[in-house]
């Protein structure tokens, strides 16, 4: 049987807690809105890459994360 992967800080996500995911209905990419910014997976080649302050996010909380139907990117941030 298949058998799933776990992921967490030490091994892909930006952040500890888990707000929200979502799926890219052009490309499959999933993101997901953590406490620590969004960290956004590529299926096709079975890669993580982060966006947080650093690399223009508002700030690192993202409460919300969400693709339009262009497959653009969307979140909201929480300022603490």
């Amino acid at each position: 049987p298949p058998r799933g992967q776990m992921y967490d800080r030490s091994n892909a996500l930006n952040g500890e807690h888990v707000y929200a995911l979502a799926i890219s209905p052009v490309s499959g990419e999933v993101a997901v809105a953590t406490s620590g910014g969004v960290s956004i997976y590529d299926p096709a080649g079975d890669s993580w890459r982060t966006l947080d302050r650093s690399t223009g996010l508002v700030e690192d909380q993202a409460a919300s994360a969400g693709f339009d139907t262009r497959g653009n990117l969307w979140t909201v941030s929480i300022s603490l």
